[in-house]
């Protein structure tokens, strides 16, 4: 999707730092070059890593790293990134990073090596590299390049393309992968399905894809293919075929360049033209966010999501933004030395209207989620998910959305669960 999206102008804006809320629940934040350590407004890849620290690819000033609280940007001149231009980031089985370049090939950063691979040394086609994608507890890297689709598994590459498969198109734009067998390629050509000895090719001639461009796919849980292109949404279930387009849906823009799953199985559609914006699908209904209704811009080009709801989106020129439709979660740590067990706190004030403060303690590093119940143990928010160092944080939680009733909160850490019972009094 990356390459032929590099070559569209740049627009130019302000940008301020400010959040909104929009209706009650709703929260925006805007990152940019003027107000953060993001080190170019135009933001190509987001990836966030298993301990929810995000890593952004961007169109001119390298990778960033933020985990929240800090920034650290990798570029030519203070790392082992060979290239600026970041087009496509995927996490291997060690959480290591891969990061594909437009001009300087793939690269490996480990946390302190960096290890690139170019047409020099390598077998990789071409130093373009579009999409990227690895298989689920494997350390094999299957890599969309302008010239073929590469596969290398720490030793040994191959390369598909024209001359030698079935492939559609040597313009490999996207990867997804479907099982262990099964990856689904875009190209600039079509739609391809690979198990690793046979190609099925779906096109405008032969299936219900508005447009041969694949600019992203989202695979959901059940097996439900989303194929982004340049001129509509499509989804496959693997016999039929729906397209979604501005004239027959919510969408709010026919150039449809990044798509994400969330773990309540919307799809949240970054789109990019006038009027466009991100879209969530939840199957029935649509919702937009852009600049008719929001600070989110309306030419967007990759979206991120969290597990606490948190979604990051990056956009052409103006900054990335993180929403959240019921409040975005964030937690403050106000002391990271002497704790020597794990505690809850009770709430406080409580009862409370509308919001409360919720304080716990770590003595050790460990992956935190703090999760909110109703009355019949129906989960209604993940206020925290992430790693969090050894210490006491503080987490407020804005409950305006909310009716009045009994609610409990949960600590949970993969060595101590806790919960406790809050009132929240309208």
């Amino acid at each position: 999707m990356r390459l032929l999206n590099l070559l569209i102008t740049t627009f130019s804006f302000i940008i301020f730092c400010y959040s909104i809320s929009f209706s009650q629940d709703l929260d925006i934040e805007i990152f940019s070059t003027a107000n953060s350590g993001l080190p170019d407004n135009t933001v190509i890849a987001i990836e966030l890593n298993s301990v929810g620290t995000k890593w952004i690819g961007t169109g001119n000033g390298g990778l960033a790293k933020f985990d929240g609280t800090n920034w650290t940007v990798y570029d030519p001149t203070n790392s082992g990134l060979p290239d600026f231009w970041v087009t496509s980031l995927a996490f291997d089985a060690d959480n290591d990073i891969w990061i594909g370049t437009v001009f300087g090939g793939l690269a490996n950063f480990e946390g302190t090596n960096w290890t690139v691979y170019n047409t020099a040394n390598s077998g990789l086609p071409v130093n373009t590299v579009n999409a990227l994608a690895t298989i689920e507890g494997s350390n094999t890297k299957w890599i969309g390049t302008f010239s073929g689709l590469a596969l290398f598994d720490g030793s040994v590459w191959d390369v598909f393309n024209v001359n030698n498969s079935d492939i559609p198109d040597n313009n490999v734009t996207a990867i997804a992968i479907e099982d262990s067998s099964l990856k689904w390629i875009g190209t600039g050509n079509g739609l391809a399905s690979f198990d690793g000895n046979n190609w099925t090719i779906y096109n405008t001639t032969n299936s219900g894809l508005e447009h041969n461009y694949i600019n992203d796919i989202a695979i959901e849980n059940n097996g439900m293919k989303w194929i982004a292109t340049i001129n509509g949404l499509t989804s496959f279930d693997g016999n039929n075929w729906n397209t979604y387009l501005t004239s027959n849906s919510g969408l709010p823009a026919n150039h449809v360049t990044g798509l994400a799953i969330d773990s309540d199985n919307n799809k949240w559609i970054a789109t990019f033209g006038v009027g466009g914006g991100l879209a969530k699908f939840d199957g029935t209904n649509w919702t937009v966010y852009n600049v008719s209704n929001t600070n989110i811009q309306d030419f967007l080009r990759s979206v991120a999501t969290e597990p606490n709801g948190n979604v990051w989106v990056g956009t052409n020129g103006v900054g990335m933004a993180v929403l959240n439709e019921n409040g975005l979660t964030s937690v403050e740590q106000i002391n990271d030395a002497g704790v020597e067990d794990y505690s809850l706190k009770q709430n406080y004030p409580n009862p409370f209207n509308p919001n409360t403060n919720i304080q716990f303690s770590l003595p050790q590093s460990s992956f935190v989620t703090l999760e909110v119940f109703n009355l019949v143990s129906e989960s209604v928010g993940v206020l925290v998910s992430e790693e969090l160092n050894s210490g006491t944080y503080n987490y407020d939680w804005d409950a305006s959305n909310f009716t009045s009733g009994i609610y409990f909160y949960r600590l949970r850490t993969p060595n101590f669960i806790q919960t406790k019972k809050m009132i929240l009094l309208k």
